[in-house]
């Protein structure tokens, strides 16, 4: 791989990044709606998705044009779990800021782009011994990993992250959706409350004509014309 080229590939989760960064900030300067809340906010949380990437990106890159050192080897996958923490972090923020459907619905999203940030930043971290893959072409399958490898202590540590980030947004999305359907089932219970919490569904009522509630109410007392035969 030549210098352009790895540019050119660590360039690009970085330019989408900015374009996240720069968008979701352009959305909620917008009109002050829920639209534009949560699009916004999701945008900006899209951001730490696509470090992490970079941070993956250049962990490979950077051992394959032989310009990775220790330090690249700390700062790159670290600033990438960085990322995925501060993604977390906010989404909690968000979805306990306000007890709000658009607060709810971009925070529990921001928490979701934060874990897969973090089972990213995963791979950039076990890609810190990617050159080994060459060495252990050479080695018998039964001669174990080559020298210089991943201990076991750590293999086990970079498969819990990602299963423990699965664990947590299955949680969470299971969490959502009982509570989801326990919303629906009170409606359901009590249809009256239900149809109080939601103005929206009521009957449009034009100036000048009574409401259709007491227009029934009204007809009740009228006089019943009974055709009385000759």
């Amino acid at each position: 791989m030549n210098a352009t080229i790895s540019v050119i590939f660590r360039a690009i989760p970085l330019l989408m990044g900015a374009v996240c960064l720069t968008y979701g900030l352009y959305i909620l300067a917008g009109p002050d709606d829920a639209s534009h809340f949560v699009a916004g906010h999701v945008n900006i949380g899209l951001t730490a998705i696509c470090y992490a990437l970079f941070t993956t990106a250049a962990t490979i890159i950077r051992q394959l044009i032989n310009r990775y050192g220790r330090v690249w080897g700390i700062i790159l996958p670290l600033s990438g779990y960085v990322a995925a923490a501060a993604a977390i972090i906010w989404g909690i923020v968000l979805a306990n800021r306000d007890n709000t459907t658009a607060n709810l619905t971009a925070g529990f999203v921001v928490m979701g782009v934060g874990f897969v940030a973090a089972c990213v930043s995963t791979v950039a971290a076990a890609s810190t011994k990617f050159t080994l893959i060459q060495s252990a072409k050479l080695l018998d399958p039964l001669g174990g990993p080559p020298e210089g490898a991943h201990s076991r202590t750590v293999g086990a540590v970079l498969i819990a992250v990602p299963a423990a980030a699965a664990i947590a947004g299955f949680s969470l999305a299971t969490g959502l959706l009982v509570r989801g359907d326990r919303s629906r089932a009170d409606l359901l219970q009590h249809p009256v409350e239900g149809a109080a919490a939601r103005p929206r569904l009521a009957p449009h009522v034009c100036p000048g004509q009574p409401h259709p509630a007491q227009a029934h109410r009204n007809s009740t007392h009228l006089p019943v014309l009974r055709r009385v035969p000759l």
